[in-house]
């Protein structure tokens, strides 16, 4: 039942709160009523190793749709729609490269935490009005003077929202004022920040 156990007398085995397991839990995890195999991973490269407990196929098709029907039902009724998307093909994912049960939680908690923020700033770029095509990667930084760069490069940060300072620019018609508000404004939606294009007149 064991892999890759050579030398496991002289090691400590630890459990998923990193404490010891003793003996008689390693047989009671044996003994249990599905077929397992127990992989031992090491910890943080030392002498410890962690079981990493596996069902065998059978075990798995029996009652793998039973528990991934009510994990469905659980995210679901949670309101986290980006882990409820991806926890099968995590779970694949951590069982192919024996991850910890930490890592796989964490893996599933990030990918719901960048949806929520992807969503939150296309939320803000709708609300805002900003034209879609003033964008930084559309204007053309070279035509500012280096002075009027550098100022730009310092206002991206968003910092003077912060001390409430006003941003006025001045410049001939045509020189690019209204992109480059715009632009600056699609820099800040990125960071969450909320902003609202009114027109003048």
């Amino acid at each position: 039942m064991f892999e890759d156990n050579a030398g496991l007398e002289a090691k400590t085995v630890l459990g998923p709160g990193d404490e010891p397991i003793s003996a008689a839990g390693i047989e009671a995890m044996l003994s249990a009523e599905c077929s397992m195999t127990v992989r031992y991973v090491p910890v943080g490269g030392s002498a410890r190793l962690r079981p990493v407990v596996q069902c065998r196929r059978r075990c798995f098709n029996e009652r793998g749709p039973q528990i991934r029907t009510a994990l469905t039902e659980n995210l679901k009724e949670l309101h986290v729609p980006a882990m409820r998307k991806c926890f099968e093909q995590a779970a694949h994912q951590a069982e192919k490269e024996t991850l910890s049960y930490e890592q796989y939680l964490l893996q599933l908690t990030e990918r719901e935490c960048e949806s929520r923020r992807q969503n939150r700033i296309a939320a803000l770029l709708r609300e805002s009005g900003l034209p879609r095509e003033k964008t930084m990667p559309n204007f053309d930084v070279n035509r500012l003077p280096v002075k009027a760069g550098r100022q730009l490069k310092a206002l991206a940060d968003g910092s003077f929202l912060d001390r409430k300072e006003n941003l006025l620019l001045f410049g001939n018609p045509g020189a690019g004022k209204s992109h480059l508000l715009g632009a600056l404004a699609h820099e800040l939606i990125a960071q969450g920040r909320r902003m609202n294009n009114v027109p003048c007149g």
